[in-house]
């Protein structure tokens, strides 16, 4: 397999998360076609902006984490706010995905107790795992996730076999509210900015590569994205339109959404498709995230010589986000739009200040353009500014 393909593979892999269970969840509000329009703005909007750390990566003489590009070009100061950013994010995440996954399990074994005793488990089960070597557990990792590929792949084919294509929710009344409420958990589901220093490594300083690479490993997830978001809610619709209503409403937590596909294509025997997905999704999600913020407090605790430090980073690690699930209910979607405002500044106005701050007058990315940078900074700030009023 040739670095081009692998590199798609690896954006693509590192998109295609818990996140896009929340997708039909969060989009039924508006329906079919403003789903299909905002999930291709998004895509181009990040497609297009993460273009500049791919600039600032090519600028360097070897790939450089967000931290490190904030260090380079704007000082210290600007590196200690990414890093809080960019730990806010990863903690935003895990608090979704532990909430997330203990609400698939609740659904599942039809437990009738707290949903805290189930995040309790679950959270305490992470720290025990992630207590075993990187290597184990980043293969353990990369199976699960073919699974849950193999999986999905099989169930959307199945899903579109099961649509009424003459009843669709094509369109719903909605408003700029409704917009605001939908757009961040839509933008997280893009969330592949902590690749770039990894794949400029990879690649080198081969331009088209990496255009294509990020072109390639954004699109897949959209069209995945597109296609399972149009299955679930044609046949959520067709086949039950109260409970369609829920979802509108908010009334609908990720473990009901998922138990209401397994119920509607049990006399198929799917229903444990549908549950293995979902299962899968959260579970890849919350390790894959939980184990990058682990090794990097991992490595600041090996430099001050803390004992147990794998450990201590660790509980720091699936602490805080599992104080949050116990605090916020329904935190699933709640979290996810929290996650994408911190997301638009990471992927799209740090970079471009960044970019500025280096002054290139002379891109390797011809499509880059000032002026089109400056609009995307102002849409970035003004989804942020909608969003919190």
């Amino acid at each position: 397999m040739n670095k081009q393909i692998i590199s798609i593979l690896f954006i693509a892999g590192t998109c295609i998360g818990a996140g896009m269970i929340a997708l039909p969840m969060t989009l039924a509000q508006i329906g079919i076609i403003p789903s299909i329009l905002l999930m291709f703005f998004i895509w181009l909007f990040t497609y297009y902006s993460s273009l500049v750390s791919v600039e600032l990566n090519l600028h360097s003489e070897k790939g450089l984490s967000l931290e490190l590009l904030s260090k380079k070009y704007a000082g210290k100061k600007v590196e200690l706010l990414s890093n809080i950013l960019l730990k806010l994010l990863c903690y935003s995440l895990l608090a979704a995905y532990i909430y997330g996954g203990s609400s698939i399990i609740q659904s599942l074994f039809n437990l009738n107790i707290n949903i805290i005793y189930i995040q309790t488990i679950l959270t305490i089960s992470l720290i025990l795992l992630l207590q075993y070597n990187n290597e184990i557990i980043s293969k353990i990792n990369g199976y699960l996730f073919i699974g849950f590929l193999a999986f999905l792949f099989f169930l959307i084919i199945l899903l579109f076999f099961n649509v009424n294509y003459t009843n669709l929710p094509l369109v719903n009344n909605y408003d700029l509210k409704s917009i605001a409420s939908i757009i961040f958990v839509v933008f997280t589901s893009f969330g592949y900015q902590v690749v770039f220093h990894t794949l400029k490594d990879y690649c080198g300083n081969d331009v088209k590569m990496l255009k294509n690479a990020f072109f390639y490993g954004s699109i897949i997830p959209m069209i995945i994205y597109i296609c399972w978001t149009f299955v679930v809610l044609s046949v959520i619709y067709n086949n039950d339109a109260d409970f369609y209503s829920l979802i509108i409403d908010g009334n609908v937590n990720v473990g009901n959404l998922v138990d209401k596909l397994s119920q509607i294509l049990s006399l198929n025997n799917l229903n444990f498709i549908v549950w293995m997905i979902s299962i899968l999704a959260v579970f890849t999600s919350v390790i894959g995230v939980g184990l990058s913020l682990k090794d990097s407090y991992n490595t600041v605790f090996k430099e001050k010589n803390i004992q147990n430090n794998n450990l201590i980073s660790t509980l720091v690690t699936y602490i805080p986000p599992y104080i949050v699930t116990v605090l916020i209910p329904n935190a699933f979607i709640k979290v996810l739009g929290y996650a994408g405002i911190i997301l638009v500044m990471i992927a799209v106005i740090l970079p471009i200040y960044l970019y500025f701050k280096a002054n290139i007058t002379e891109p390797y990315i011809k499509i880059l353009n000032k002026n089109a940078l400056i609009l995307c900074s102002i849409i970035g700030i003004l989804m942020i500014i909608l969003s919190l009023l």
